[in-house]
């Protein structure tokens, strides 16, 4: 008799060079790309009121394998070192979480065994899987050679690399013809689990309106002044906001090229405060599962920046400050 799904996912949770939530939550980002283009295929068939049969199927089927393999996802959340953690935060653990656990996991690597790079530990604190690393012998190019496996987490030497990673700081913006410096993915994926978190109303729901708040005195306090969000776009000849479709370029009234909402010296869109906000949150987010993996997996961690380098600050937000529901007794 066969072992079932779930059996054999607790059986070899811990195994493989990813662990078992990154690597399904890799698959549903790879099946979700072919099922949201079969989808906006039937959607562009059915404004010319016509029907693909074969489209339709491979629709629904995958679908099916897409949620199968979110829902096996979430049930492996527990399987995750930091999981005695995050699942303790209101609406964290789902398959948005999961799909940013994937992200970080995909950043390991191989590296040749003399490379500079690998972590070196000689604290001996450290488990022996990171201290005395199992070498592969790879063919490359005719020529074999060792390689060890360096995992996401022991690259992210720092909380501020995950950071730089998640592209959570001010100047991460794309730029025509250069390569981003961030995982965009990544930077999605956390957007929809803070919006989860902001609705869920719990603990770091909270950090983000104390945040808000000291942010919005700041602002006050410069002559920054907060503006709902424009609707639309602008006219530069008409000097108004015109709302239109996106694929509209140029204004109906004067036929001047539309530009996109900019904001003035002293002006602040309400959006854009708010995403400054979220940021933050999110940063803190990152911050704290940094520091709780490393833990878990007997890594060493270092103080927050502040703590260590600024007079002061004698304060930190530790990760138990943002569960909403204490340790199990069981």
């Amino acid at each position: 008799m066969s072992a079932s799904a779930n059996e054999v996912s607790d059986d070899l949770g811990g195994y493989g060079q990813v662990n078992a939530v990154g690597f399904l939550a890799s698959l549903t980002l790879a099946i979700e790309k072919p099922r949201v283009a079969a989808q906006v295929r039937l959607k562009h068939l059915e404004m010319h009121n016509k029907h693909d049969p074969l489209t339709t199927e491979i629709f629904k089927r995958l679908l099916v394998l897409e949620r199968f393999v979110d829902a096996q996802t979430v049930k492996l959340l527990e399987t995750h070192p930091a999981a005695h953690w995050f699942m303790r935060i209101e609406k964290l653990p789902g398959e948005a979480f999961a799909k940013v656990l994937a992200e970080i996991e995909g950043f390991g690597r191989y590296y040749e065994t003399s490379d500079p790079m690998i972590p070196r530990y000689d604290d001996q604190s450290v488990p022996a899987k990171y201290r005395q690393r199992e070498a592969v012998t790879m063919n490359v190019e005719g020529e074999d050679k060792e390689y060890v496996w360096v995992a996401a987490i022991e690259r992210f030497c720092q909380a501020s690399d995950l950071r730089k990673y998640a592209g959570l700081y001010p100047e991460a913006v794309p730029v025509a013809g250069q390569q981003l410096p961030f995982n965009r993915q990544l930077r999605t994926m956390l957007w929809r689990v803070s919006e989860n978190l902001i609705r869920a109303n719990g603990k770091l729901k909270g950090f983000y309106d104390q945040y808000r708040a000291y942010k919005l005195a700041k602002l006050t306090e410069a002559g920054v002044k907060i503006i709902p969000t424009p609707k639309g776009r602008l006219c530069p000849t008409c000097g108004a906001e015109k709302i239109l479709p996106k694929t509209t370029r140029f204004c109906p009234d004067c036929g001047t090229a539309l530009i996109g909402k900019k904001e003035m010296e002293g002006i602040l869109f309400a959006g854009h405060f708010h995403n400054m906000c979220r940021r933050r949150m999110e940063q803190l987010l990152l911050d704290c599962f940094w520091a709780v993996y490393r833990e878990a997996e007997g890594l060493p961690t270092r103080q927050p920046y502040p703590l260590e380098f600024l007079q002061g600050h004698n304060r930190v937000i530790t990760p138990e400050d943002l569960t909403d529901t204490p340790v199990s007794k069981e």
